[in-house]
């Protein structure tokens, strides 16, 4: 699981260090919409991953649910679009009981 598709690029070259010794396991980058102000926190906690600034302070800003969501969304899409970009195959997404947001997240993506 990652927040910032530059965290997941230094990931990637770790891998390819890896992949040089022999080991060879498909990498399928994953993102958790965010949709609660309280999981700035508990993902960190949890997944011991770092939540990029900018994606901070559009959760901060959010003055009600919804917009919290909707930051979410635009957040996860941003990622994702810049990932295949980048050539990435396909991409994980954490639903978490929550598809909704997820389908919303692919309609735009795909």
């Amino acid at each position: 699981m990652f927040s910032d598709r530059v965290d997941l690029a230094a990931n990637l070259q770790r891998c390819c260090v890896l992949r040089e010794e022999g080991i060879d396991v498909p990498i399928v980058p994953g993102i958790k919409p965010i949709t609660r102000k309280y999981q700035l926190n508990a993902i960190p906690r949890n997944f011991f991953v770092d939540m990029p600034d900018e994606l901070v302070r559009m959760i901060q800003k959010a003055k009600t649910d919804e917009a919290v969501v909707e930051a979410g969304i635009e957040w996860c899409i941003y990622q994702s679009v810049e990932l295949k970009k980048a050539g990435v195959p396909c991409i994980h997404y954490y639903t978490m009981s929550d598809s909704a947001v997820v389908r919303r997240v692919a309609e735009k993506v795909v």
